[in-house]
């Protein structure tokens, strides 16, 4: 078990996360039940703090009788006077009254104002990466769900959904337009990566669209609209091989990568997680998690051809993600045969 997993564990224990990330681990906890022996080892290495022993009180009317003291001194050395006194042992700010209370001064707002910064300053970072890994966790389940979706597609129509080779409706986000035609998409949301740009600006996408919405004769769908329907998710462009344009297979290749995060409006700079990485769901159906400094190390880089192109694959193996107006033929394309 990772130590973002490990995090998130220890603070869905410490009851130190957020609604949506408690129904993520919950959720996490009910696919996948061998995580219930983990959680029940950190619940057993914390439940010791509970037994350690709280601080023990002070003694009765001890700031009464501490008080009473610095006054009997006062008055024997004639420097009593009717102001408030302040006590030898304490700063000159933190003052006792004449009934012997003792009272808040600036100080002491300030020393207290400091604490409660330096401990936010210490737990503010854990929350933010048990918050990060929830997100990451919600990602990988709804391309779990999107790969669901596809293998469904690919049993009715002994193929994933396909790309056109040229024209207005040659872009990555067709398959999205497949999906909803057929019925075979959950909602529109599953394609917004809750740790993407698009889901801090979810007002400017407007949902998934369908081919039929646009040629409607009564339709304010535009082909932008259209072009935007695979939301932050990039798809597989398909592959290019001996002069013929293909649509992958269901081979069910661990290897070979057909949907997963991807930058917004082709910007590279602005993706998902932070930048940490990237959640690839591959044609068996899992989803696995690649690290920045792991993606370029990849036999099959999921983003660039082999001629370091974003653009159709160049080989049965060669997966290429595009976001989801990226076309699989950029102008111009130019194929080199191996």
């Amino acid at each position: 078990m990772d130590n973002r997993l490990r995090e998130l564990l220890l603070g869905y224990l410490l009851g130190a996360l957020d609604r949506e990330e408690v129904d993520a681990v919950e959720e996490l906890l009910h696919q996948h039940p061998e995580l219930h022996g983990e959680l029940d080892a950190l619940r057993e290495m914390i439940d010791p703090l509970e037994e350690i022993p709280s601080t023990e009180k002070p003694p009765e009317r001890l700031a009464e009788r501490t008080c009473n003291l610095v006054e009997f001194h006062a008055r024997r050395d004639d420097k009593l006077d009717a102001a408030p006194i302040a006590s030898p042992g304490m700063s000159a700010t933190h003052v006792v009254s004449s009934d012997g209370s003792s009272s808040w001064t600036s100080l002491d707002m300030f020393v207290a104002i400091g604490v409660c910064l330096s401990l936010a300053f210490l737990f503010l970072p854990a929350l933010m990466a048990s918050r990060d890994q929830a997100r990451t966790m919600q990602c990988q389940q709804q391309l779990s769900r999107l790969g669901l979706a596809l293998h469904t597609y690919y049993d009715r129509f002994n193929s994933f959904p396909a790309i056109p080779k040229t024209g207005d409706f040659s872009f990555s986000g067709m398959f999205a337009s497949r999906l909803r035609e057929c019925e075979m998409l959950e909602k529109d949301s599953t394609l917004i990566c809750p740790s993407s740009p698009l889901a801090d600006s979810a007002d400017h996408w407007a949902g998934v669209f369908t081919v039929r919405d646009v040629m409607a004769d009564d339709s304010d769908v535009s082909m932008t609209m259209l072009h935007q329907s695979g939301g932050s998710y990039g798809y597989c462009l398909g592959v290019y091989v001996n002069g013929q344009y293909e649509t992958p297979g269901a081979s069910r290749r661990a290897t070979f990568t057909i949907m997963g995060d991807g930058s917004w409006v082709g910007d590279d700079s602005v993706i998902a997680h932070g930048n940490r990485g990237r959640n690839l769901l591959k044609e068996d159906g899992s989803v696995q998690w690649i690290s920045r400094v792991s993606l370029d190390a990849l036999p099959d880089h999921p983003y660039r051809n082999i001629r370091g192109q974003i653009s159709v694959g160049l080989s049965r193996d060669d997966s290429v993600l595009g976001d989801t107006s990226t076309s699989p033929f950029p102008i111009p394309f130019y194929y080199v045969s191996e």
